[in-house]
């Protein structure tokens, strides 16, 4: 089977990502608390970054695919208070600070190594005004997840035409998940491999104070929910 590269499809990303965004609302609510400029990190095609420019919020969105932001400036033309940057989230310099930068939907998992998410944290600081907020949001690592079969294909999407399943090996000395997802859409068939670093909300703790942050907020759910081993997600509001 033809194997591709992941994020190298804008548009099929968008509908692929397009179901149960909860997250959308809760960003929106993070900006109207912190307030704008805004800076997303790992912004993709603008699935967030560009509901919070339609509030009329000042917002860059940065990533590192340009087949993502090709898509992103696409859907967002005619809005003038957002831009897209090519950049990668481990080293930029942007020559400006912001009130809000956020981390959204896992992707702190694609930084695998102590070095990336160190220089991440540290861009971050570096663009983060003296009372402004950065938020970290991924899921909390599931064992039963992780330990499940390799052999056996597990559903993920099936909606709009097209079908996903995926087999998923964990290496728990890397601490990295190896998943194989397999697609069916419009009559072709493929395989994309999708690498993500487990964090366990420890480690992502300490990893934030370690760098010089501090954490105020700490959330379970995108309804601000209680932080807990009873939630899916690990939300971290912090501040310099």
């Amino acid at each position: 089977m033809e194997k591709r590269q992941i994020y190298d499809d804008g548009e099929l990303y968008d509908i692929q990502n397009s179901f149960d965004r909860d997250d959308i609302d809760f960003y929106k609510q993070i900006v109207r608390k912190y307030g704008d400029p805004v800076l997303e990190l790992a912004c993709g095609t603008g699935v967030l970054t560009i509901p919070i420019a339609k509030e009329g919020n000042s917002i860059t969105g940065l990533d590192l695919s340009k087949e993502m932001l090709r898509q992103g400036i696409k859907k967002a033309e005619g809005i003038k208070n957002i831009e897209f940057v090519n950049e990668n989230m481990t080293d930029f310099n942007l020559g400006k600070k912001f009130k809000t930068i956020f981390l959204g939907f896992n992707s702190v998992c694609h930084l695998f190594s102590y070095f990336e998410i160190t220089n991440m944290l540290t861009c971050v600081k570096n663009h983060l005004e003296s009372n402004g907020v950065f938020v970290l949001d991924c899921f909390i690592p599931s064992a039963k997840y992780l330990c499940r079969d390799e052999n056996t294909h597990y559903p993920v999407i099936d909606e709009r035409g097209l079908k996903i399943t995926e087999t998923n090996k964990y290496d728990s000395i890397e601490q990295i998940n190896h998943i194989k997802w397999f697609y069916e859409y419009e009559g072709e068939k493929w395989i994309e491999d999708l690498d993500m670093r487990i964090f366990y909300p420890q480690e992502i703790q300490n990893y934030i104070k370690i760098n010089g942050m501090k954490i105020i907020e700490m959330y379970g759910d995108h309804d601000f929910g209680e932080f807990s081993d009873k939630n899916r997600f690990q939300i971290y509001v912090c501040k310099k």
